[in-house]
């Protein structure tokens, strides 16, 4: 049943991805859907332009993927040999702006890490919120998070929870008299001065995806089946930088559907304020 399930939640992102259709650039689906490390794999889709200009990238769980061919609607790709298995993000990003996600299934890939979430610069998430180069925890300041969520009616909203020195953590929280889900999918985005996304509860699986789409921006998405589940899902943060920003559900890129998967209209969700600040 993984195929069906691979294909449900492919779905319910691109519901909530492709819910303004502003005209730009789109990854329509992926041929094939399951492929393996060093397989190529099509990445279909309308306006990828001729990259002849080479301002064109595409990741798979946020690894850079080699292309070995471009056109304005098809990218074929080849699947970095340290993909992890399971279910995947793909990612085309031009000039600086990353397409709405579409989802692959690894097989045969190397074992998902205990953190898969790569950073460019190299870093690595501490535990003990020390520094993202991986020198000593006391090095630099140590930085403190105050959220700020938005007045909140009946909807859906982010609300602090305890976090590790150095994190925030926010969950998203849904109205108590929804009727039952069959999924949720939703695009948060962040200041990236101010924070870095590091990872997502519960763990990231077939029926559950948190993936960076770009600078400041996460895509998400869980299958629920009529599940009751309070949070619908937490993510943590590190800080990396004096300062204020917001953190907000963009207006369109977002659906909650019932067990029919028809959407259920009329939900406001709402975000808030950060402010970091270095510790007294």
């Amino acid at each position: 049943m993984r195929a069906p399930t691979l294909l449900s939640i492919a779905a319910l992102l691109a519901v909530a991805c492709h819910g303004g259709d502003d005209g730009g650039a789109r990854i329509l689906r992926l041929v094939p859907e399951r492929a393996a490390p060093g397989d190529l794999v099509d990445v279909e889709g309308r306006g990828f332009g001729d990259h002849r200009g080479g301002d064109g990238a595409v990741s798979v769980g946020g690894l850079p993927a080699p292309a070995v061919g471009w056109t304005s609607d098809r990218i074929r790709i080849r699947l970095p040999e340290d993909t992890p298995r399971g279910v995947q993000v793909v990612v085309v990003t031009l000039r600086g702006r990353p397409t709405p996600p579409a989802a692959l299934e690894v097989i045969g890939g190397a074992p998902r890490p205990d953190r898969p979430h790569r950073f460019p610069d190299g870093g690595v998430p501490l535990p003990d919120g020390g520094p993202l180069d991986g020198g000593p925890p006391d090095a630099g300041p140590r930085l403190v998070a105050e959220f700020t969520p938005d007045p909140v009616g009946a909807g859906a909203a982010l609300i602090p929870a305890p976090a590790a020195p150095g994190e925030l953590r926010l969950e998203v929280r849904l109205p108590r008299d929804l009727p039952p889900l069959g999924g949720a999918a939703f695009h948060l985005a962040y200041d990236g001065n101010v924070l870095r996304f590091i990872g997502a509860e519960p763990a990231v699986d077939d029926r559950f995806l948190a993936m960076e789409i770009g600078a400041g921006r996460l895509a998400v998405g869980r299958l629920l089946d009529g599940e009751v589940v309070d949070p619908l899902c937490t993510l943590r943060f590190r800080l990396v930088g004096r300062g204020e920003g917001r953190i907000e559900f963009p207006l369109r890129n977002r659906t909650l559907r019932n067990r029919d998967n028809r959407p259920l209209p009329g939900l406001e969700w709402s975000g808030g304020s950060v402010r970091v600040r270095s510790a007294p």
